[in-house]
């Protein structure tokens, strides 16, 4: 049992916010967090690279679905993520960056 998904979207979170959420380790307690969606908020690339590092690491490993679209990420946000990805992400399904100004270098 325990939280599976984290709906936080539509709440003003900026990089201080997300960067607390994920050095707190959203769900590490139960290791069930399947879900997280930060969209529709003010995320810039440093929440993006935090978000990133937990995807690899304890404690959004377990992670299959994050909504990070219609925030701030930019192009070091992006970079983040397909490190995570090639890094180690495995368990992660569905990534959502859209409506971010991700720029022609996060978009490599």
């Amino acid at each position: 049992g325990g939280l599976v998904a984290l709906h936080l979207g539509w709440n003003r979170l900026d990089d201080d916010a997300a960067g607390t959420l994920a050095r707190a380790g959203v769900g590490a307690s139960t290791g069930a967090l399947i879900v997280l969606d930060v969209s529709f908020n003010r995320l810039g690339d440093l929440a993006g690279i935090a978000l990133a590092e937990c995807l690899v690491e304890e404690p959004l490993a377990p992670l299959r679905v994050l909504d990070a679209s219609r925030n701030r990420l930019g192009d070091r946000a992006a970079v983040a993520f397909a490190a995570a990805l090639a890094g180690g992400a495995r368990k992660l399904e569905t990534l959502k960056l859209g409506w971010n100004p991700l720029g022609t270098a996060g978009a490599l």
